[in-house]
Protein backbone atom coordinates (compact mmCIF):
# COMPACT_ATOMS: atom_id res chain seq x y z
CA UNK A 1 0.00 0.00 0.00
CA UNK A 2 2.10 2.96 1.02
CA UNK A 3 5.21 1.51 2.52
CA UNK A 4 5.75 -0.79 5.26
CA UNK A 5 3.21 -1.41 7.14
CA UNK A 6 3.47 -0.35 11.01
CA UNK A 7 1.21 -3.07 12.73
CA UNK A 8 -1.21 -5.54 11.70
CA UNK A 9 -4.75 -5.22 10.43
CA UNK A 10 -6.78 -6.51 13.11
CA UNK A 11 -9.18 -3.81 12.79
CA UNK A 12 -10.09 -4.19 8.84
CA UNK A 13 -13.24 -6.15 9.42
CA UNK A 14 -14.77 -3.63 11.91
CA UNK A 15 -13.83 -0.57 9.41
CA UNK A 16 -15.73 -3.23 6.86
CA UNK A 17 -18.95 -3.13 8.95
CA UNK A 18 -18.79 0.40 10.45
CA UNK A 19 -18.81 1.80 7.01
CA UNK A 20 -21.35 -0.58 5.19
CA UNK A 21 -24.10 0.25 8.37
CA UNK A 22 -23.35 3.77 7.77
CA UNK A 23 -23.78 3.24 4.12
CA UNK A 24 -27.00 0.84 4.43
CA UNK A 25 -29.99 2.38 3.00
CA UNK A 26 -28.44 5.37 1.43
CA UNK A 27 -27.48 6.95 -2.34
CA UNK A 28 -23.81 4.55 -1.41
CA UNK A 29 -24.78 0.73 -1.70
CA UNK A 30 -26.75 1.44 -5.39
CA UNK A 31 -25.03 -0.13 -7.74
CA UNK A 32 -23.84 1.76 -10.40
CA UNK A 33 -21.92 1.60 -13.93
CA UNK A 34 -18.34 1.89 -13.65
CA UNK A 35 -18.57 5.16 -16.64
CA UNK A 36 -20.34 6.83 -14.00
CA UNK A 37 -18.17 5.67 -11.05
CA UNK A 38 -15.35 6.68 -13.61
CA UNK A 39 -16.58 10.21 -14.28
CA UNK A 40 -17.31 10.87 -10.10
CA UNK A 41 -13.73 9.58 -9.73
CA UNK A 42 -12.75 12.33 -12.02
CA UNK A 43 -14.52 14.91 -10.47
CA UNK A 44 -13.07 14.00 -7.04
CA UNK A 45 -9.80 14.55 -8.27
CA UNK A 46 -10.27 17.84 -10.24
CA UNK A 47 -11.41 19.28 -6.37
CA UNK A 48 -8.96 21.59 -5.04
CA UNK A 49 -9.36 19.61 -1.82
CA UNK A 50 -7.65 16.69 -3.66
CA UNK A 51 -5.35 18.18 -6.10
CA UNK A 52 -3.89 20.40 -2.86
CA UNK A 53 -3.77 17.03 -0.93
CA UNK A 54 -2.98 14.25 -3.08
CA UNK A 55 -1.04 13.60 -6.19
CA UNK A 56 -2.02 15.01 -9.22
CA UNK A 57 -1.05 11.68 -11.17
CA UNK A 58 -4.93 10.23 -12.14
CA UNK A 59 -6.30 7.33 -10.52
CA UNK A 60 -7.88 4.94 -13.24
CA UNK A 61 -10.62 2.59 -12.64
CA UNK A 62 -11.54 -0.89 -14.30
CA UNK A 63 -13.97 -3.84 -13.46
CA UNK A 64 -12.10 -6.80 -12.48
CA UNK A 65 -13.71 -10.24 -12.47
CA UNK A 66 -13.29 -11.29 -8.96
CA UNK A 67 -16.52 -11.49 -7.08
CA UNK A 68 -14.89 -11.18 -3.90
CA UNK A 69 -12.43 -8.14 -3.90
CA UNK A 70 -11.90 -4.88 -4.66
CA UNK A 71 -8.18 -2.67 -4.46
CA UNK A 72 -6.03 -0.02 -4.91
CA UNK A 73 -3.16 -1.00 -6.98
CA UNK A 74 -0.93 2.17 -5.97
CA UNK A 75 2.10 0.71 -8.68
CA UNK A 76 -0.02 1.24 -11.45
CA UNK A 77 -2.61 3.99 -9.38
CA UNK A 78 -5.68 1.80 -10.50
CA UNK A 79 -8.75 1.00 -8.29
CA UNK A 80 -10.60 -2.35 -9.55
CA UNK A 81 -14.00 -3.17 -8.30
CA UNK A 82 -15.68 -6.15 -7.96
CA UNK A 83 -19.11 -6.65 -10.03
CA UNK A 84 -20.55 -6.93 -6.97
CA UNK A 85 -18.91 -3.39 -5.26
CA UNK A 86 -19.91 -1.35 -8.29
CA UNK A 87 -21.09 1.26 -5.52
CA UNK A 88 -20.25 4.83 -4.06
CA UNK A 89 -19.49 3.18 -0.94
CA UNK A 90 -16.40 0.83 -2.69
CA UNK A 91 -15.17 4.22 -4.58
CA UNK A 92 -14.71 6.03 -1.74
CA UNK A 93 -13.20 2.89 0.15
CA UNK A 94 -10.51 2.25 -2.23
CA UNK A 95 -9.35 6.13 -3.36
CA UNK A 96 -8.71 6.11 0.58
CA UNK A 97 -6.34 4.01 0.19
CA UNK A 98 -4.95 6.08 -2.77
CA UNK A 99 -4.97 9.11 -0.43
CA UNK A 100 -2.84 7.18 2.48
CA UNK A 101 -0.51 6.32 -0.09
CA UNK A 102 -0.40 9.45 -1.62
CA UNK A 103 0.30 10.82 1.74
CA UNK A 104 3.05 8.28 2.56
CA UNK A 105 1.65 7.01 5.51
CA UNK A 106 2.96 3.68 7.26
CA UNK A 107 0.52 1.90 9.58
CA UNK A 108 -1.71 -0.75 8.96
CA UNK A 109 -4.02 -0.30 6.22
CA UNK A 110 -7.47 0.63 7.84
CA UNK A 111 -5.47 2.29 10.75
CA UNK A 112 -6.52 5.83 12.22
CA UNK A 113 -5.24 7.86 9.66
CA UNK A 114 -7.15 5.88 6.75
CA UNK A 115 -10.49 6.20 8.70
CA UNK A 116 -10.03 9.95 9.21
CA UNK A 117 -9.07 10.25 5.63
CA UNK A 118 -11.96 8.00 4.74
CA UNK A 119 -14.28 10.42 6.36
CA UNK A 120 -13.07 13.21 4.53
CA UNK A 121 -13.09 11.40 1.06
CA UNK A 122 -16.63 10.85 1.86
CA UNK A 123 -17.66 13.88 2.94
CA UNK A 124 -15.74 14.97 -0.63
CA UNK A 125 -18.39 12.95 -2.75
CA UNK A 126 -21.17 13.09 -0.70
CA UNK A 127 -21.16 16.17 1.70
CA UNK A 128 -20.38 16.58 5.58
CA UNK A 129 -23.58 14.35 6.71
CA UNK A 130 -22.07 11.21 4.64
CA UNK A 131 -18.75 11.65 6.69
CA UNK A 132 -19.85 12.48 9.96
CA UNK A 133 -22.44 9.38 9.73
CA UNK A 134 -19.33 6.98 9.11
CA UNK A 135 -17.36 8.73 12.00
CA UNK A 136 -20.28 8.07 13.89
CA UNK A 137 -20.15 4.06 13.20
CA UNK A 138 -15.98 4.96 13.58
CA UNK A 139 -16.51 5.49 17.02
CA UNK A 140 -19.53 3.19 17.95
CA UNK A 141 -16.64 0.13 16.98
CA UNK A 142 -14.21 2.18 19.43
CA UNK A 143 -11.85 3.21 15.90
CA UNK A 144 -10.00 6.21 16.30
CA UNK A 145 -9.95 8.84 13.83
CA UNK A 146 -5.92 9.47 13.29
CA UNK A 147 -4.36 13.11 13.31
CA UNK A 148 -4.13 14.33 9.62
CA UNK A 149 -1.80 17.73 9.90
CA UNK A 150 -1.51 19.64 6.66
CA UNK A 151 -4.59 18.27 5.26
CA UNK A 152 -7.58 20.16 5.10
CA UNK A 153 -10.94 19.78 4.97
CA UNK A 154 -12.94 19.13 2.07
CA UNK A 155 -14.68 22.59 0.74
CA UNK A 156 -17.04 20.97 -1.87
CA UNK A 157 -18.74 17.98 -2.64
CA UNK A 158 -19.00 16.17 -6.26
CA UNK A 159 -23.31 15.10 -5.29
CA UNK A 160 -25.06 18.45 -3.65
CA UNK A 161 -25.36 17.03 0.15
CA UNK A 162 -28.87 16.72 -0.48
CA UNK A 163 -28.40 13.75 -2.67
CA UNK A 164 -26.91 11.95 0.43
CA UNK A 165 -30.16 13.32 3.32
CA UNK A 166 -32.80 12.60 0.75
CA UNK A 167 -31.50 8.90 -0.23
CA UNK A 168 -32.31 7.48 3.01
CA UNK A 169 -35.12 4.57 2.19
CA UNK A 170 -38.18 5.48 3.63
CA UNK A 171 -39.06 4.08 7.20
CA UNK A 172 -34.91 3.90 8.15
CA UNK A 173 -33.63 6.54 10.10
CA UNK A 174 -29.95 7.80 9.21
CA UNK A 175 -27.86 6.19 11.03
CA UNK A 176 -26.45 9.35 13.07
CA UNK A 177 -29.89 9.19 15.09
CA UNK A 178 -30.13 8.72 18.67
CA UNK A 179 -31.19 5.15 17.92
CA UNK A 180 -28.52 4.32 16.61
CA UNK A 181 -26.06 5.64 19.15
CA UNK A 182 -23.79 3.90 21.65
CA UNK A 183 -20.89 1.36 21.21
CA UNK A 184 -20.58 -1.88 18.97
CA UNK A 185 -18.08 -4.84 19.73
CA UNK A 186 -17.67 -7.59 17.09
Amino acid sequence: MSGPLVGRDHERQQVYTAEDLSGEHTVLVDPREIVELRQILGQLQAQPWWTGNFSAEPITLVANRSTQQSSFDPVQRRISLSPAATDLNTLAHEVTHAAVHDRNYREAPHGPRFRALHVMVRAAILGPESGVDLAEQYRRFGLALGRLPGVETPGESVFNEAVYRNQHIAGWPGMNTPAHRGPIAL
